[in-house]
């Protein structure tokens, strides 16, 4: 867990990661997804977006997100950003080279699952870049943005 939150949502973000391994670890029905979906909901967080293997889920009130794998390669994904944010070697990834840099552009990660197929990891809140103004990604792809 990263110290950067303030006690107030590092007990938030504790709380909701004890509810979703305590799930994960003894789930209630055939699907760990729905059942670990019914712990987010049940906890007052909804969902602010969703691609096509994972739904985030979060509160006004927190500054961090609940990513949820809905499918294999959500959990594909799951790996990869837990492997990225960790600097952890991967059986699928060569990240000697490129984990520094990448981890720099990832949003922090706080708490994961620590199963062999993580299902969930919560990590810090981020503005999507759709949503990002043009100063504001100058800011943070600066080679990017010269070269375009």
């Amino acid at each position: 867990m990263n110290n950067k939150l303030i006690k107030e949502f590092h007990d938030k973000e504790q709380d909701i990661a004890f509810k979703l391994k305590e799930m994960e670890s003894n789930p209630e029905s055939w699907s760990v997804y729905n059942d670990l979906y019914s712990v987010l909901e049940k906890d007052g967080y909804e969902i602010i977006d969703s691609g096509h293997s994972r739904v985030v889920f979060s509160k006004k009130d927190v500054p961090f997100v609940v990513k949820l794998a809905s499918r294999d390669t959500g959990i594909a994904a799951n790996k990869s950003e837990i492997s990225f944010s960790s600097n952890q070697d991967s059986d699928n990834l060569n990240l000697e080279n490129s984990s520094n840099q990448v981890s720099d552009i990832l949003p922090e990660l706080y708490t994961y699952s620590t199963n062999e197929d993580p299902m969930w990891i919560i990590c810090e809140k981020v503005i999507p870049i759709k949503e990002a103004s043009v100063d504001m990604l100058k800011k943070t792809f600066p080679t990017l943005h010269y070269f375009a």
